[in-house]
């Protein structure tokens, strides 16, 4: 087995990032955990010596361990990652399974949103799923056009790098409880983009909602342009039609 070095929050930090992790209680602790897929968030500069957050995203369920009050120490590598709690309460080990599960897969169906596709830059959804943040249609073409096209860098140091250093200000929202929604509602059970068996994570319903308010949005704009062009195409013709009046006077 791979020699554990003692770590701080810091090093659990960059050993997890970008990557999922399983967790599971030890023999000897007083509550019992099990995560699977779980993301882990450590933050070292909430507190004195930092938090550490294990989330699973599919069931809300949520850990926080404090370093000031429930970390005794922490010991891993790059594959696995031994918490002990203080005052002999057990603790979790925790493996490094690989990269991040897809927060959003790729949409099944055509349908008339077509959001614009630049061939030197990634596609919202692969942005969204490298990152771990969600935006909207909107805001990414706002990524592409004031942030990625004036960082000249590549597109994987951009996407990469874009929380650290090219992100305005993110915020973190934990998950926990249950959503419930109706069947029927498609823009939440998102039925006009995928399969209608098909069974979505929060992620994809958040989307399916942006990309509806998307189409919305659009369709208004376009209709706001035709009707301007058919009232300068109606001005310009009144004007003809005056100016050849005076003419015949």
């Amino acid at each position: 087995m791979e020699k554990l070095n003692e770590l701080t929050i810091k090093d659990v930090r960059e050993l997890v990032k970008g990557k999922k992790v399983t967790v599971s209680s030890t023999d000897n602790s007083v509550i019992t955990v099990h995560m699977k897929d779980a993301v882990m968030i450590a933050d070292p500069d909430i507190g004195t010596d930092g938090q550490i957050t294990l989330l699973e995203p599919d069931t809300g369920c949520k850990i926080e361990l404090d370093s000031d009050n429930m970390i005794n120490s922490i010991h891993g590598n790059e594959n696995t990652i031994v918490i002990r709690f203080n005052h002999c309460m057990g603790g979790l080990d925790i493996e490094i399974t690989g990269e991040k599960s897809c927060l959003i897969h790729p949409i099944d169906k055509e349908f008339d949103c077509k959001e614009p596709v630049h061939e030197d830059f990634v596609s919202r959804v692969e942005f969204i799923n490298r990152t771990g943040i969600f935006v909207t249609p909107e805001y990414f073409e706002y990524i592409y056009d004031m942030e990625f096209k004036k960082a000249n860098v590549s597109v994987d140091e951009f996407v990469d790098d874009y929380e650290n250093k090219y992100a305005n200000c993110i915020q973190e929202v934990p998950l926990n409880g249950v959503f419930k929604y109706e069947i029927m509602d498609e823009d939440l059970s998102c039925m006009y983009l995928y399969e209608e068996d098909y069974d979505p994570n929060l992620w994809e319903i958040i989307n399916s909602l942006a990309v509806s308010y998307n189409l919305e949005y659009q369709s208004k704009w376009e209709f706001v342009e035709k009707y301007r062009a058919a009232l300068e195409d109606n001005l310009k013709t009144l004007n003809e039609i005056k100016a050849e009046l005076s003419n015949k006077e």
